[in-house]
C-alpha cells in the first residue's frame, strides 16, 4: 500500500471529480480535539458543505450547540459515540465479517471496567481507613486505660 502522508491532493482518485469545494458533500473532521471552527466558518457556513464531527468525549461537549443550530451535520462523540455507530452499521449492514465485537466497543467495555477498577479501590480505600481508625481508637484507648 502506497503511503497516504506527503501525496498531493489531487494524487487520489476521488479528487479528480473534486474541483471546488461546492463538489463536495460532506467533511467529517477526526480528531482528539474539538477544533473545527475553522471548518465551520470558511466552508459550511458560505458553501453550505455539510460538516461532520469525530472528537474526544471530554472535549465534544463543547460542538453540542453547532449540532443543535444544525452547523455541523453530525457528531461522534469518543468511544460511546464509536460503539453506537458499530452498533448501527450492524444492524443496517450485518457483521462485515466481524467477530465479537468492534473496537468501539470493547474500547467501551474498557473503559467501564476501568471505572469500575477506579470506583472499588475508593471503596477499599475507605474500608481500609475506617479500620485503621478503628484500631487507632482502640490502641488509643488501651493506653489511656493502662
Amino acid at each position: 500500500m502506497r503511503a497516504l502522508v506527503r501525496r498531493p491532493l489531487g494524487a487520489f482518485p476521488i479528487m479528480r471529480v473534486v474541483k471546488s469545494i461546492q463538489d463536495v458533500g460532506l467533511i467529517v473532521r477526526q480528531a482528539y480535539m474539538w477544533d473545527a471552527m475553522p471548518w465551520i466558518g470558511f466552508v459550511q457556513g458560505p458553501y453550505g458543505t455539510k460538516l461532520a464531527i469525530g472528537a474526544a468525549a471530554i472535549t465534544s461537549s463543547t460542538a453540542y450547540p453547532f449540532l443543535d443550530t444544525h452547523q455541523i451535520a453530525g457528531l461522534l462523540d469518543g468511544a460511546a459515540g464509536a460503539a453506537q455507530y458499530e452498533q448501527l452499521v450492524r444492524g443496517k449492514y450485518g457483521d462485515l465479517k466481524l467477530k465479537g465485537p468492534g473496537l468501539g466497543t470493547q474500547a467501551v467495555q474498557m473503559q467501564s471496567f476501568a471505572a469500575a477498577y477506579v470506583v472499588l479501590a475508593i471503596i477499599l480505600g475507605n474500608i481500609a481507613l475506617i479500620i485503621d481508625a478503628a484500631f487507632r481508637r482502640r490502641d488509643r484507648r488501651t493506653r489511656e486505660g493502662a
